[in-house]
């Protein structure tokens, strides 16, 4: 009798966990965050082995270098629409060259002359990731020849999950190498 008790708790064990459909479940966390941030402590401009992997496109006719960024959402839920706030960090620069993780003799922070940023992206309904440019002015670039200009560009978005980690990331763009 304690046989047939015990087979038959384990058989409706495993019928239990048979009903389940676990590959419709929306595993982890929803969050956002900056790809650009997952490759390293920086984001060197120009990279890339060629135009098709280059993260950058030149824009003769604007007059402009586009470093392209994003902002990623993780998590198999997409969810709805997010407005993510795109800013600035001068103090992160400036705190990294004069600590010297930055050579104060090669590293310059970006003058907010030289370049564009959106102050938010649009992450549509049910979209994982969003492009968007730090427009830098070609002319404006001439005027630092010799020099890698610093930029720590970061993203929020009000109540939505933000990974610390992934939220900013220092774009260092060596003028010398573009193509200008």
């Amino acid at each position: 009798m304690k046989k047939l008790c015990t087979i038959m708790l384990l058989a409706g064990l495993v019928a239990a966990g048979c009903e389940k459909d676990d590959k419709n479940t929306a595993f982890g966390d929803t969050v956002l965050y900056m790809p650009q941030a997952t490759v390293g402590a920086s984001y060197t401009v120009p990279s890339g082995l060629d135009a098709a992997s280059a993260n950058y496109k030149l824009d003769a006719a604007s007059g402009k270098v586009k470093v392209i960024l994003g902002v990623y959402r993780s998590g198999k839920e997409q969810g709805d629409a997010i407005s993510v706030q795109v800013g600035t960090d001068a103090d992160t620069v400036q705190k990294m060259i004069a600590s010297g993780a930055l050579d104060p003799a090669k590293h310059l922070a970006m003058p907010t002359a030289v370049y564009t940023l959106p102050s938010s992206v649009d992450l549509p309904s049910g979209a994982g990731s969003a492009a968007f440019y730090l427009e830098l002015d070609v002319a404006a670039l001439k005027n630092y020849p010799g020099k890698i200009l610093a930029l720590a560009v970061n993203i929020s978005a009000g109540d939505n999950r933000v990974s610390p980690a992934l939220r900013q990331v220092l774009v260092l763009v060596d003028v010398n190498k573009l193509p200008l």
